[in-house]
């Protein structure tokens, strides 16, 4: 007979797995509220049913249940919601390292995250839902042309802006999400908003850079969104002639736009429009 805390890590796994699929159940069941999951309309679009939709989520839940199956692994990638950080407001740097190791885990960029059989899984869920994203046909062609590094990058940029809203963080607090709680809420700030969307970039491909800002109105760094290279430096000629696009997710405005006068600190150190000071780093 198993000794009484062991039995009551296994009751605990088993209970947590049967409610992670209940959950998923009804995240993507249609007409459950107004909770519409974020990533249906992609999953819906691209042809896949709810059933095929539950069956790929669910598989890479048994898989990330299936390694231990213990609450202490269950806990160590993330199912047990160690995907959010809260720190109080502290150096630029630190807060910035925190988004960077986010996208990079999920994204796959992280090898250590990406050899274990659970991140591995993670991995994949994130690339088949970027794929997904892209690859909405219209009519008897693809919405996306094929190759059309820019048009995919917009497309992802359309997405995450139309299943995610702006909400603030406490007062004195950042709290970083990562990509799957922020889908689940459909809510964040700019720091999950740029987690979220330069998971979705990296997937396929894309160099991303991440770029704070402090404007005139503030007294310390204010906001961050995505630069991305949608080529992804593909072959050196596209290294040397990389072109970087704003894709600010937080913001209700189009792919490309940033805060005025924002490309003109970055090139010249000096204050301009409502910016006064930029700071890029590589993700």
């Amino acid at each position: 007979m198993a000794e009484p805390p062991r039995l009551l890590a296994v009751l605990a796994a088993l209970a947590h797995a049967g409610f992670t699929i209940w959950w998923t159940y009804r995240a993507l069941k249609p007409g459950t509220g107004n909770s519409t999951p974020a990533f249906a309309p992609a999953l819906g679009r691209s042809g896949r049913s709810g059933h095929d939709a539950l069956h790929a989520v669910t598989s890479v839940r048994r898989k990330l249940l299936g390694a231990q199956g213990t609450a202490a692994a269950l806990a160590e990638h993330g199912t047990r919601r160690p995907d959010a950080r809260g720190m109080d407001l502290g150096p630029i740097d630190a807060r910035v390292a925190v988004i960077r190791q986010l996208i990079r885990r999920y994204s796959g960029a992280d090898r250590a995250f990406n050899r274990d059989p659970r991140g591995a899984a993670i991995v994949t869920y994130w690339k088949e839902l970027a794929v997904s994203i892209v690859s909405e046909r219209c009519g008897d062609k693809w919405c996306v042309p094929e190759k059309n590094w820019e048009a995919e990058a917009t497309a992802l940029f359309n997405w995450t802006r139309k299943n995610f809203r702006y909400v603030r963080d406490p007062r004195d607090v950042d709290v970083f999400s990562a990509p799957d709680r922020t889908l689940a809420t459909r809510g964040g700030d700019c720091d999950d908003a740029s987690i979220l969307l330069g998971t979705l970039c990296k997937c396929l491909g894309m160099d991303v850079r991440l770029r704070v800002i402090q404007t005139k109105d503030a007294d310390t760094w204010s906001h961050i969104y995505l630069l991305v290279d949608p080529s992804g430096g593909d072959g050196v000629a596209a290294r040397t002639k990389a072109k970087w696009v704003a894709l600010d997710a937080s913001m209700d405005k189009p792919a490309g736009w940033e805060a005025p006068g924002a490309s003109q600190v970055a090139a010249s150190s000096k204050p301009s429009g409502i910016v006064v000071r930029v700071k890029d780093y590589s993700v």
